[in-house]
């Protein structure tokens, strides 16, 4: 028999003992659902590839539906769900009344019954069975049973002993296709912007499956791949995935992990990764049979530094390129932080100094970094350090400096990332002197009364060549310190020969006829220099 309700009418029908009513939505036990009128038509599943079933409703999602029942309807009861496709998610909240020795299960016409994905309890112990039990009463209780044919006619059949006042009620939700893989194969398309749920099937479908993700350059890559499935045995928290591996193309590792992996890949020209997941090699009456998991990739495209093909560049030597990232989410920069800058167009033999610094994320011996020095076609010839920052040409060519830092916190909420490269190049200024713009000539001495001051950013610097930084760095010779400087230095507490000057102005400390020196050394090469001497008046 089938039995159709209709939600227009509050008219109560009894026919044979059975009552059937509906919900639209509602899932308050308590809660009466609308009086519906029903017609009874006699077919079924009539087509001819299908069984013949008889059904006695059709469930509808998200509705909830009460059936009273009588002794005189045979058990089981069968309520059609519809035609479903693969890695349909159905969840069944259900309770009974009255009705002895209940048992609930979802049942595909040809293939047979759906192993839900909680357990049932019996004798105390939790076990994997084809079916679930409704609870009791106003309690239901909530189970979840996969689609895993490629798509079947689906139903939920009640068995039990019906008594004079049995009563069932129902609700249903169906996601079609939530899961994309069933654990009927080892390998599953898998493009940028994709999410992947799925699930083996332990013991029983594929032993491992491999998503390939093919990249182009100019975009960031967050790979992020979570085992689902956990069970717990006492204290023990237990697994179901073996292991989620990252691969790149040439077989190396580059993440792997039995919970999850969230990897930023940086691909420097069109490549192809492999993400592996691995379930248990046989189900136990703990874990089930099956092991779920999320896979994703996003991508984002790059901005200017952040992949080879399109770098920050130096603009002068000697001046510090400062670049700011404002915080971008997609990006990750706790994760992974990257920067290429072009240096310099160096002749074999010439000498670079390399300077980096971050603000804004952690730093030191806990969040390593990697400075590589790389040549015209992106290959790593040389490493850096804070200690070791001196690279020689081998060749002729153009260099660039690729920064890598992973794993590295923010210090602050904003999550601003400022880049900071300085660089040297020694031998490289041919020039440098102590200029006077409103005359347009070269000076070299100058004359300051007794306790008068010289502000330091107001002397100009000329230099040759024009790619070079005039900022330079400021100096007294500890001897004439007596003469020029400030009382934040003296004589007897410079070390060594000169002291570097951090202050912006200095003062005439001496007497009519003390000279006094001041040295400007060249930021961009640190073996020029020019001396202005500097004579103190009456």
């Amino acid at each position: 028999m089938i039995l159709k309700p209709y939600f227009f009418f509050p008219v109560l029908i009894s026919l044979l003992g059975l009552t059937a009513c509906s919900d639209d939505k509602s899932s308050d036990p308590q809660e009466e659902s609308s009086s519906s009128s029903s017609s009874l038509e006699s077919s079924s599943s009539s087509y001819s590839n299908r069984l013949d079933v008889d059904y006695l409703d059709t469930l509808i999602s998200g509705d909830t539906a009460n059936f009273y029942l009588s002794d005189s309807i045979e058990s089981p009861l069968r309520l059609f769900l519809g035609e479903l496709p693969s890695g349909t998610r159905i969840t069944i909240r259900s309770a009974t009344t009255s009705i002895k020795n209940d048992t609930l299960r979802v049942r595909e016409e040809i293939a047979g019954a759906l192993i839900p994905t909680e357990p049932v309890i019996e004798n105390e112990t939790e076990i994997y069975k084809n079916y679930t039990y409704p609870g009791e009463g106003a309690n239901l209780l909530s189970n979840t049973f996969i689609t895993t044919e490629k798509s079947g006619y689906y139903f939920v059949e009640l068995r039990g002993a019906f008594g004079t006042d049995s009563h069932l009620r129902i609700s249903i939700e169906t996601q079609k296709s939530y899961y994309r893989y069933i654990g009927d194969t080892t390998t599953v398309p898998f493009t940028m912007g994709d999410t992947i749920q799925g699930f083996f099937l332990i013991g029983t479908g594929a032993d491992s499956l491999n998503l390939n993700l093919k990249t182009p350059t100019g975009y960031s890559i967050n790979v992020n791949a979570k085992n689902t499935s956990f069970k717990t045995s006492g204290a023990t928290k237990i697994s179901l995935l073996k292991a989620i591996t990252l691969t790149d193309e040439k077989g190396k590792t580059i993440a792997s992990n039995a919970d999850s992996i969230d990897q930023q890949l940086l691909p420097q020209d069109s490549t192809t990764w492999r993400v592996t997941l691995k379930p248990l090699s046989f189900a136990t009456y703990i874990s089930g049979p099956y092991a779920f998991f999320k896979a994703s990739a996003t991508a984002r495209e790059l901005d200017k530094g952040e992949y080879f093909a399109s770098p920050d560049s130096i603009q002068k030597v000697g001046d510090t390129l400062t670049i700011v990232r404002p915080r971008n989410d997609a990006a990750k920069y706790y994760l992974r932080q990257d920067q290429y800058v072009w240096l310099a167009d160096l002749k074999k033999g010439d000498s670079l100094y390399v300077f980096h610094e971050i603000e804004g994320y952690y730093t030191g011996p806990s969040y390593p970094a990697t400075y590589a020095i790389l040549n015209k076609s992106g290959d790593s010839i040389a490493t850096i350090t804070t200690a070791n920052y001196v690279y020689v040409a081998k060749s002729d060519g153009p260099y660039y400096l690729h920064y890598t830092r992973l794993n590295s916190p923010p210090k602050t909420e904003t999550q601003e990332l400022t880049l900071k490269t300085f660089i040297q190049r020694p031998n490289f200024v041919t020039d440098l002197y102590f200029y006077d713009e409103d005359k347009a000539k070269r000076y070299s001495t100058m004359s300051l009364t007794q306790g008068d001051s010289l502000v330091l950013s107001d002397l100009v610097m000329g230099v040759t060549p024009a790619t070079a930084s005039n900022a330079v760095y400021w100096y007294i010779p500890c001897e004439d310190l007596a003469y020029i400087g400030s009382a934040a230095y003296s004589t007897s507490t410079c070390s060594g020969t000169e002291q570097l000057i951090s202050a912006n102005k200095i003062y005439s400390l001496g007497i009519g006829g003390d000279v006094g020196r001041l040295i400007a050394l060249s930021k961009a090469d640190p073996q020029k220099r020019d001396t202005l001497t500097i004579t103190i008046l009456e």
